[in-house]
């Protein structure tokens, strides 16, 4: 990333509040370095299409030498679902920034317009139809979520017969045999990541800050020196504690995922370097062996990254929309929930920071299916 910082407030309240939350995200610094974290997961995404096209090309020769049951056709397969879950995506990203968008610029400036018990009637009747449409685009995003994990299967089954082919004619097999495991293990946490980011339907604020923030802060890299995953952190010292304190603040089952999922990550690098320097160089099957895995590494690593902030987005829409709905039904005048507070003590919500990363996404995928379609 850039050498912009994050800038946390000094004083980070040990409970986040929505208004803290909101505060937090209209940050420029927090926008900018958010737009600029969704324009690199669109390019880490494309990347590994070109990943997958350069593997076809590789396994193809493989295939020519006739060692083993032919491998690209299977392979090409896998290839186009992939790029046809990357479309998903994109649409994906695209309908939660719409819907953020029609929320922040029609659904709050509606509500807190006065008005008389029929135009009270009217707000619900507008806010209901929104949330159903709304719910009918979470859903897709609940679908795209069992497609995305399904596929990272299919890819990681694929490897290990790879890695069949590849023990019977390496030394290097323990060392294979480590980095298959810790990529079962990746794999197998990221869907209990997932799995604990769909069941919150009542999100805290700091779920959603913890989020875009570590999506804002670091980037998946590789290292000149090694083929291992590194993490780039574009935070000071202090901003980090502000993430701890985020972080402790979150549930416990959601907490105790987000550990494994960093502990699994750690120890998935470590079993990349080890493969790295027991496999020979020269070798073609090392060769896509090699390729496979950071293929794999690569692609269940931003799965909880844009599906994890698409199902906490959503969820926490989906909240503010109740909020909204039980307090205008209300016949007992009583304070307006949070979202309603914020949007009228300074018109700021926290979604336009959301929406704009979005359609940062967006533009990026956007420019390369209309290259790859000509």
């Amino acid at each position: 990333m850039s050498s912009s910082k994050i800038s946390l407030s000094r004083d980070l309240p040990q409970a986040l509040s929505y208004s803290d939350t909101v505060s937090l995200f209209n940050q420029e610094s927090v926008a900018e370095s958010f737009k600029e974290a969704c324009q690199k997961l669109a390019q880490s995404h494309l990347k590994l299409l070109q990943t997958f096209e350069s593997l076809s090309s590789q396994l193809s020769s493989l295939d020519l030498q006739h060692k083993a049951a032919p491998m690209t056709p299977t392979w090409k397969t896998i290839q186009k679902d992939f790029l046809e879950i990357l479309r998903q995506h994109r649409l994906s990203a695209g309908l939660v920034s719409g819907r953020l968008k029609m929320f922040y610029g029609l659904i709050l400036p509606r509500t807190i317009r006065n008005g008389d018990p029929k135009s009270i009637q009217d707000k619900i009747h507008v806010l209901q139809s929104y949330m159903n449409i709304s719910s009918d685009h979470s859903a897709l995003a609940d679908k795209l979520v069992d497609t995305t994990l399904n596929a990272t299967d299919k890819i990681y089954d694929f490897y290990v017969g790879l890695s069949k082919i590849s023990c019977e004619r390496e030394a290097s097999g323990s060392a294979l045999g480590a980095l298959t495991w810790k990529l079962e293990q990746l794999k197998n946490v990221v869907k209990q990541l997932c799995a604990s980011y769909s069941r919150n339907t009542s999100p805290d604020p700091s779920l959603l800050a913890t989020i875009v923030l570590r999506i804002s802060s670091t980037a998946v890299r590789r290292s000149n020196r090694r083929s291992s995953l590194t993490q780039r952190v574009a935070l000071t010292g202090r901003d980090s504690e502000s993430i701890g304190k985020l972080y402790d603040q979150l549930d416990g089952f959601t907490k105790l995922m987000i550990s494994h999922f960093t502990d699994a990550r750690n120890e998935l690098a470590h079993a990349h370097y080890s493969i790295q320097i027991s496999y020979r160089k020269t070798d073609a099957l090392s060769t896509v062996q090699t390729a496979m895995s950071n293929l794999l590494s690569d692609n269940i690593l931003t799965v909880p990254t844009g599906l994890g902030l698409f199902l906490v987005v959503w969820a926490t829409l989906r909240m503010d929309c109740v909020d909204i709905l039980t307090w205008l039904k209300d016949v007992k005048p009583r304070d307006p929930p949070s979202c309603i507070d914020t949007y009228t003590s300074n018109g700021s919500t926290l979604y336009s920071t959301l929406a704009a990363g979005l359609d940062t996404y967006v533009a990026v995928m956007d420019s390369y299916f209309m290259t790859f379609q000509r």
